[in-house]
This record gives C-alpha cells, structure tokens and sequence, in this order.
C-alpha cells in the first residue's frame, strides 16, 4: 500500500533478470508514503536525541503529576509498572465534555494551548456509515485534555499551566461557575 498499492516496489523490478522490469500491476488502492533522503536524514539526526528528549518530556510530566495530583476533579495518566511511556501526550481526564471544554476555553484565555487527542475515527464523516458504536471511546474522548508538553518547556511555562488548572477548578470549587 505504500507503494502505490503496485504489485512489485521499485527495487523488486530492477532484479529481474539483470534488466530493469518496467511492468508491475496497481493491485489496490495505496499510496506513495516513503520519505524523502532529506526527510530520512533529519529523522536519524533526532533519533539521536531520542533518549534525551524522552528524559526531558518525562521531567515535564513528573512535575504534572506532582502539581496535580491533590487535584481531586481529574484524573491522571498511569504509567503502568513494566512500561516505559515516551509521554508524546499528557492528557487529564475531566468529568464531562462540558467541562473539559470549558477548560480548554479558560486555559485558551490564559495564553495556554491545550489540545484533543484524537477524534475517534468511527465518528469522522468518512467512517460514519460503518455504523460503528463505542459509546466507551465517546465518553472517554469527550473527557480528555491534553497539557503543553514539549521539549524545552521551561518552568515558568509549566508552572503557568499547572496554576491555571488549579485556578479552573479552584474557581469551580467555590461556585464560580464558568470563568
């Protein structure tokens, strides 16, 4: 599939009897997702910084866990024992999608970007005729925020996000509805 869904790959039809094999055959619908020699290079220069970012993205969510964890309203990720996460996201689990999009609305406000992660697919335009339902995955994603959280992220910016949490939900503690 990612060779144009083409029967044979480029360097299969150059082995054919010594001779380039110009034929091959479109067998499905596929797709042309290899990288380019610039793209591979730039991914090898960062796979050599790998580690070191992964050390300094789990140094971020160190801090998140630690700041937020009496923060009784939202849920933490876990990293389970014998698994070692990347942290590519750090999602709180709120309790409603009312609520978590009023956050998103007051973090916004603050100058703090927080994201979604993802959209479920059965619930994109494309998939909705699969008839699909997850009404587990639906709940679940309509409650999920994702923090900042990138490398070279500087105390000052995690502190900003974390007070801004703490002030939402201090907010909501003492009835001042939405903010």
């Amino acid at each position: 599939l990612r060779w144009r869904g083409g029967s044979r790959r480029t360097w299969g039809r150059s082995e054919s009897a010594g001779a380039y094999a110009w034929d091959y055959l479109v067998t499905d619908l596929g797709y042309k997702c290899h990288l380019s020699d610039v793209a591979a290079a730039i991914g090898l220069a960062q796979l050599r910084k790998l580690e070191a970012n992964n050390d300094e993205r789990r140094r971020v969510v160190d801090i998140y866990r630690r700041e937020l964890a009496d923060v009784g309203a939202v849920g933490l990720p876990v990293e389970r024992e014998g698994c070692r996460s990347a942290w590519h996201l750090f999602s709180l689990r709120v309790e409603s999608r009312a609520r978590r999009d009023q956050l998103f609305l007051f973090l916004r406000h603050r100058g703090i970007t927080t994201g979604v992660h993802y959209y479920p697919l059965h619930m994109q335009p494309y998939y909705r005729g699969a008839g699909a339902s997850l009404p587990v995955v639906e709940d679940l994603w309509g409650r999920l925020i994702s923090l900042p959280l990138f490398v070279g992220m500087t105390e000052d910016e995690i502190g900003r996000v974390v007070t801004g949490v703490r002030d939402f939900y201090r907010g909501w503690a003492h009835g001042l509805g939405r903010h």
